[in-house]
Formats: C-alpha cells, structure tokens, sequence
C-alpha cells in the first residue's frame, strides 16, 4: 500500500480522531509529572531520575499557567555548566564511581545490545519491547559498530518507512548518518574517565546516552541522563 493511499484510507481518523486518542499509550510510557518555579532543583533530579520521567511540565507557583516544559536535557545542560566551571572536584569524580553506584540502585540491570546482522524492525522491536529508548549495535567480535535510538526514526518520515524498517541495520545507519550529519562511531566512554569529560561529550554532541566500553570496545554499560540526574539527587543528599 502506497503512503497516500493508506492516509485516505484512515482519514477519519485523521479527520476526527482527538488528541487523547493519539496518546495511546504515551502516558504510561512517559508519566505526566508537574512542578512549580520555586520547586528546588533537587527535586527535579528525584523526579527525573526515574526512567520513564523525561520532561517536567512547570507552572506558577499558583499553578494558572504553565511556564515551561522542561527536558532531562536542558537540566543536564545546566547542571553541567556548572559542574564544568565552579565543582572542578565533582568534574573530576570516575565514572567507575557512577558505575558502582547505578548497580547499587539496580544489581540485575544488564546491557541490551543487537548484531549489526539484525533488520531495523528486529532493533526497534528489541527497543519497545525492552522499555529503553536507544542500543548499542555491535558486530561479530561484539565491539560497538553503531548506536540506535528511538529518535532515529525520523530520518525515515518519508514514503519509505516502510521498506527502511526492513533494511539491514548497517545500511539504515548510513542513511541516519546522512541525514543527521554525523560521522565516525559512536560516543563511548571508559570506566576511568572523568565525569567532566561525559558531560563534555553530551553537551557537545545533545545526545541522551553514552556507552561505556573495555579495552576491546565492548560495550558492558549505558550512562544516560536519568542515571546522571539520579547520582545528582544522591550526592544532593548526601
């Protein structure tokens, strides 16, 4: 079916269908969670650093108008600049440290990874039936060779998503590159470099997640910005 021909077919949908109707199941996915100005920003890193908390919507302390919708990212972006220019002390903490401390909140959290070999259906069915937003794409000596995202998919909104789905994920990788502009292999980490360094990399690339790899470039974890904000709010704390 054509992507004009499969539109007119669904128009009343198009036509009369409601917001509610296209959240589906958005809420559940991502949990509508509010705040006010004057809320202190440790809290937002508890709010945040749950998982499926993305964005914040803001009101007035009267809660009459809604001020703001405020990202994961833009609260990274803030925090960093700080941490970058006044808590050289923070800049300089391991990210070992931020490794021990995720397995402390989750000892059975594991890495999901897909072979370079799989179909980008295959991928991106890994990715919403695993409940995360993005995976790292290794090849056969299991070194990172891409990283997919959910976001990705906007480099297919076109008449050919549905043949792209069924591309080879190398292939449909090339075709991301190109339409974002990128270039290289993905951003990764070491377990002994330094926090400042990560908040460099995510400042300068936007991206939501980096992966940690070996001395091989085997990937063995994933820092993304609510782990960030959850190690926030625990050194808030301490």
């Amino acid at each position: 079916m054509e992507w004009n021909d499969w539109i007119s077919q669904e128009n009343d949908v198009f036509a009369n269908g409601t917001a509610y109707d296209a959240t589906g199941d958005f809420t559940r996915r991502n949990p509508w969670k509010e705040a006010k100005e004057s809320d202190k920003l440790s809290s937002l890193f508890e709010l945040m650093g749950d998982r499926s908390v993305h964005r914040i919507a803001v009101f007035n302390d009267d809660h009459s108008a809604l001020s703001s919708i405020l990202s994961q990212s833009k609260i990274i972006s803030f925090i960093s600049d700080l941490i970058l220019t006044k808590y050289h002390s923070i800049a300089a903490v391991k990210i070992s440290e931020i490794l021990a401390f995720m397995k402390s909140k989750n000892p059975e959290r594991e890495l999901i990874c897909i072979s370079e070999d799989a179909t980008v259906l295959e991928a991106y069915r890994k990715i919403l039936e695993q409940g995360i937003s993005g995976l790292p794409i290794i090849d056969d000596s299991k070194k990172i060779r891409f990283a997919l995202s959910v976001s990705d998919i906007k480099a297919s909104l076109s008449s050919e998503i549905f043949k792209d789905i069924l591309m080879p994920l190398p292939q449909y990788m090339k075709k991301i590159y190109d339409f974002y502009g990128r270039e290289g292999k993905p951003i990764s980490c070491c377990a002994e470099d330094s926090l400042g360094s990560l908040l460099q990399m995510l400042l300068i690339t936007r991206f939501h997640r980096i992966f940690v790899i070996d001395e091989n470039e085997i990937p063995y974890s994933v820092i993304t910005l609510s782990d960030l904000l959850s190690y926030f709010n625990s050194v808030t704390h301490q």
